[in-house]
């Protein structure tokens, strides 16, 4: 874990969660402002001379590759356009002359955006591929794009934005680290069996650790097994140098056999596909994975044999099981060298004699001293994740079980220094409550966010998220809005670090005026401007004052804007890179 973010105003660890009823320090919002070529930005990590990461998302303008689209393709985005354009507010059927414009390469707002949405739903193997994730730097002042392994189209030198990059953080001089693919790119036509000329779409790797020096060019993190690519990714660099995450560190020669006879081998196993595209679609199950930790020189070059973490089963593992599925990933480390993440363990945490197909589960993991150490209660939890550790050595993550008969995550805390560690949960927003903690500073004040809305949801009516902040020593939990103005334009939906100053970065819930496709102003068919809620970086800034009475709960709901369900992409970033199949 990094000591985060410079100074702006030092106070006393427990000053900002004192009772409501009395004299408390309460947080300004400082919003890192608008960027022109995406919608939604979430803030992500700091650094301690004011620089932060953020990530964003709902991009403008995307580089459709027109020359690669046929007459048959451009009259399924019109025919797409006349099926759904009376269900959509903002949107109307492609015209005949809008239609020509778009075969032209010179399409309107609209007509872009029904392209863009046909091409998502086209099949990623034989069309453009659709990216929608960018990383950018904020210096204090001003953002600026990070270009991690994109690369432009020969034809029109635009960058392909079919990547996916989740950068994790930042150093304090100023690097960027985390986790990207390769640019999906055309191969050279192929002549299947039925001599049809197809164009395959492939990436060079799909994970591969990053380190941006400066906002120059990435530098990626070679995996320790890279045959066919390899799979790397960085989860946290501390302030000595050590970098987690995790790696594909072998082969399971059965599925390389089997890669091999589908891709490469002439026989009747082999696919009537490109070669390049067959590997890339079938490396995925070769590799054996584990969290490793590796050490950075001054040019922010790895030095070193990197060290191998593994996983807790390593020592009490069927000599038959070779399922690649069992893995392990570092996804944080403090100064003191002592990592936190995830760890594949037996559901049964008695077994000692385990089969070649035991059950196993993923659960959070202390690495130190060359151990594995999981903790989870399998009565009460069948998941569980480690997320961040502070230089006092508690960790913060979730446990994952079922809260009134639903499937939820939960916050919890743990003391890495105990022989025994055990897992103390945070009494969140209600019992019922599904809440993540992202990150812990020193001052042992956990930040995340959880659901607020006690309801009984469902998958198309999700409980709405706020931010929240933890206090382990004082046992203190709060809902980070509950520290802003009453009459705060900003909704924190989530808190994602936290520096020795109790200063956030977080991402709110704010409204702002509609653009289109192109980043351009949106007016309705009466002319008129329209608002729309979006999500945006911010910094949150602890000052002198007092919490506000900010009347009853329904008028704090109404003014936060009552009705927007997010699906909070940043928050669910971290959950979706651990999901594998079992």
């Amino acid at each position: 874990m990094n000591t985060l973010c410079k100074s702006l105003i030092t106070l006393g660890v427990t000053s900002a969660l004192m009772s409501h009823q009395a004299q408390a320090a309460t947080y300004e919002v400082i919003d890192l402002g608008l960027v022109d070529t995406v919608k939604n930005t979430f803030g992500l990590k700091q650094n301690n001379n004011g620089e932060a990461v953020i990530f964003g998302n709902g991009s403008y303008n995307f580089p459709i590759q027109y020359q690669n689209l046929t007459d048959e393709d451009f009259e399924e985005i019109q025919d797409l356009s006349e099926e759904r354009a009376e269900d959509l507010r903002d949107f109307t059927e492609i015209t005949d002359s809008q239609l020509e414009d778009l075969k032209a390469g010179n399409p309107d707002a609209n007509a872009l955006w029904w392209a863009t949405q046909w091409l998502r739903g086209r099949s990623p193997a034989i069309y453009q591929n659709v990216g929608d994730s960018t990383v950018l730097k904020f210096d204090g002042v001003n953002y600026a794009p990070i270009t991690i392994f994109d690369q432009p189209f020969e034809e029109t030198g635009q960058l392909t934005r079919s990547t996916a990059e989740t950068p994790n953080g930042i150093t304090d001089n100023g690097w960027i680290f985390g986790t990207a693919s390769a640019p999906v790119l055309p191969l050279e036509p192929y002549i299947d069996k039925d001599d049809e000329e197809i164009t395959y779409w492939v990436s060079e790797f799909s994970t591969r650790g990053f380190i941006s020096i400066n906002g120059g060019d990435a530098i990626g993190l070679e995996p320790i097994e890279s045959t066919y690519g390899g799979i790397s990714q960085i989860f946290d660099i501390n302030n000595v140098g050590q970098v987690v995450g995790s790696s594909s560190v072998s082969l399971d020669q059965d599925e390389v056999t089997d890669l091999e006879e589908k891709c490469i081998l002439e026989g009747e196993e082999r696919l009537d596909q490109p070669q390049e595209y067959c590997i890339f679609v079938q490396k995925s199950t070769i590799y054996e994975q584990r969290a490793v930790r590796w050490n950075l020189d001054s040019q922010g070059q790895i030095i070193g044999e990197p060290e191998l973490l593994g996983t807790a089963v390593d020592d009490n593992r069927n000599p038959e099981d070779t399922r690649t599925s069992i893995t392990s990933i570092a996804t944080a480390i403090n100064d003191n060298g002592v990592a936190v993440g995830s760890t594949a363990a037996w559901i049964d945490a008695d077994e000692t004699e385990p089969s070649e197909t035991e059950r196993f589960g993923f659960y959070a993991a202390v690495f130190k001293n060359g151990q594995v150490i999981e903790f989870t209660d399998r009565d009460d939890f069948f998941e569980s994740r480690g997320t961040a550790i502070n230089n006092n050595g508690i960790m913060t993550g979730y446990m994952y079980g079922y809260v009134n008969g639903k499937a939820r995550t939960k916050v919890f805390y743990a003391d890495t220094n105990q022989d025994n560690i055990e897992t103390q949960m945070v009494d969140d927003f209600f019992p019922g409550s599904g809440s993540i903690g992202f990150a812990i500073n020193d001052n042992d004040i956990i930040v995340g966010e959880g659901e607020y809305e006690n309801f009984n949801d469902s998958a198309s009516n999700r409980r709405r998220r706020h931010g929240f902040m933890y206090n382990i020593r004082t046992e203190e939990f709060i809902d980070i809005n509950d520290l802003l103005s009453c009459d705060s334009e900003y909704t924190i939906i989530e808190a994602r670090d936290i520096n020795n100053q109790n200063e956030i970065v977080a991402t709110a819930l704010m409204k702002q005026p509609q653009r289109d496709a192109k980043g351009e102003l949106f007016y309705n068919a009466n002319g008129e401007l329209q608002m729309e809620d979006v999500f945006r970086a911010v910094y949150l800034r602890p000052i002198e004052g007092e919490i506000e009475e900010c009347g009853t709960d329904e008028e704090k709901v109404e003014r936060k804007g009552a009705g927007f369900n997010p699906f909070l992409v940043a928050g669910l970033v971290l959950l979706t890179l651990f999901r594998r199949r079992r």
